[in-house]
């Protein structure tokens, strides 16, 4: 009988206790939220009506901009406008290991974060007793946070026949300590004023980030995945109803650091599946960057560097920013930073354009007593890149943009549909005279259907498909 009942009172005794050891945890976290958005420069926090009972803890949060006033009083106008940026949020939470109400279940704490945004209401409408945002999460027994967040859908009826419609947003994730998933998704957003009509379709963010957010927090760079994609986008405006349509646009972002955290990268890339607008269509647009061999200990400097930037007498801060720069580039500058176009690219019904090019600082063991000494800082430099297309898409690119300096003239307005195509024919003869010209100096080499320059820069000297450019640089 005892090998049952000992037992029966061991779990009866922790799920009894149990909520109060959780229910301080909930404070002190609470607690540090709140001390980490005072951190944040521009940014106050403030935490109120705590209650706390054995199964149960309650408070008001309230995050507002906070705008530096140059030693000035706030003027009424600049307090409405902070008035109209702060957000409220109700906090609930309930203390495990028996979970009862909204959160009711098993876990440790359920907690759910609430933006009533009732202030709101006199701009926008959505469903009455329903929140503007809402952010639920259950920690599990294992130690596994599981949390959704959502809105509604939102609409917003301005003045002249204008509109915004919103659908509504939700969200999930998990996050365990150590890694951090999310995938949310928004089905459309709308908007109509006269000349103008928008419509973005299948709006979704995620993220796999293999850190914990305190790391994350305190050394500004992470293993991590993210991208945020747009799947259809329509836009028309003016009276001839001209149209951009755009398929799957997106922002993709890659960050790492190796184990040590002494150096990270970041890759992101920029672009659209098809892109159609007036005359101009293309596909597989895009621009892949990359930030290589950045250094953890001045990144990690920087995050609390930024956080001491909130107390600083705004007239002081351009000190502070070129003291943080004299203590810190050295560093900076000993892991080798790459900067990288690894591709600039885009096909197009003409053909197809892709450049690239790599640039880095290397081999600086010391700064130079004037750090705006042009000489030392290009014979550290290198550089090797490559720009080419097909002709005829190279040629297309180059004669748009003389074309647009043309039409920038006040005047290209009331020109007639024969006169923009003579604009035209003079931009496309402009652009191939040019092209033939630096192809006759070698700095371009042409074939039948082909445009190329390869570019490189090392011991101070420029050199373009291998032959030296002069340049007003000491040492080249």
């Amino acid at each position: 009988m005892k090998k049952i009942v000992l037992p029966l009172v061991a779990v009866a005794a922790v799920a009894g206790i149990a909520p109060k050891f959780v229910a301080t945890q909930v404070n002190t976290s609470l607690n540090g939220f709140v001390a980490h958005i005072n951190n944040m420069p521009g940014y106050k926090a403030s935490l109120s009506n705590l209650e706390t009972t054995w199964f149960t803890t309650t408070a008001d949060i309230k995050v507002s901009l906070e705008l530096p006033n140059y030693g000035q009083p706030m003027d009424e106008q600049a307090k409405q406008a902070l008035e109209a940026f702060t957000v409220n949020i109700d906090f609930d939470a309930t203390h495990g290991p028996v979970l009862f109400g909204q959160h009711s279940g098993l876990g440790w704490s359920g907690w759910t974060a609430t933006v009533n945004g009732d202030k709101l209401r006199e701009h926008a409408q959505w469903q009455e007793g329903t929140p503007i945002y809402q952010l639920t999460s259950i920690l599990g027994l294992a130690g596994t946070h599981r949390f959704a967040d959502q809105m509604p859908q939102v609409t917003i009826d301005g003045d002249n026949k204008s509109s915004l419609n919103f659908s509504g947003y939700e969200g999930a994730g998990t996050y365990n300590g150590k890694a951090l998933i999310y995938a949310g998704q928004a089905e459309s957003v709308t908007a109509q004023a006269p000349l103008l009509d928008m419509k973005a379709s299948s709006l979704s963010f995620d993220i796999d980030m293999q850190s914990s957010i305190q790391d994350a927090l305190e050394q500004g760079l992470y293993d991590s995945v993210s991208k945020l994609n747009v799947a259809d986008f329509v836009l028309t405006t003016g009276e001839n109803s001209e149209t951009t349509t755009v398929k799957n646009a997106y922002l993709s972002a890659v960050t790492n650091v190796d184990e040590t955290l002494s150096v990270g990268g970041i890759a992101m890339s920029y672009g659209v599946e098809k892109l159609s607008t007036g005359s101009f269509s293309g596909e597989d647009m895009a621009l892949d960057m990359e930030f290589n061999n950045l250094s953890g200990e001045v990144l990690r400097a920087w995050q609390k560097f930024a956080e001491e930037m909130n107390k600083v007498d705004p007239q002081h801060l351009p000190v502070k920013m070129q003291e943080f720069g004299q203590q810190h580039l050295l560093t900076l500058l000993k892991e080798q930073p790459q900067i990288n176009i690894t591709s600039l690219r885009a096909t197009l019904p003409q053909g197809k354009v892709d450049s690239n090019i790599y640039t880095s600082l290397v081999g600086i063991d010391a700064l130079p007593d004037n750090l705006q000494d042009i000489g030392f800082w290009a014979s550290h430099a290198l550089m090797n890149g490559k720009i080419a297309g097909d002709k005829a898409a190279i040629e297309f690119v180059a004669a748009e943009m003389i074309k647009q300096q043309m039409l920038a003239d006040p005047q290209a307005r009331e020109m007639t549909p024969e006169q923009l195509e003579q604009i035209s024919q003079m931009a496309l003869q402009q652009t191939q005279g040019m092209l033939g010209m630096l192809t006759e100096q070698g700095m371009v080499i042409a074939t039948e259907t082909n445009y190329e320059s390869v570019l490189k820069f090392e011991n101070s000297q420029l050199t373009v498909n291998g032959k030296v450019i002069p340049l007003p640089i000491p040492g080249a």
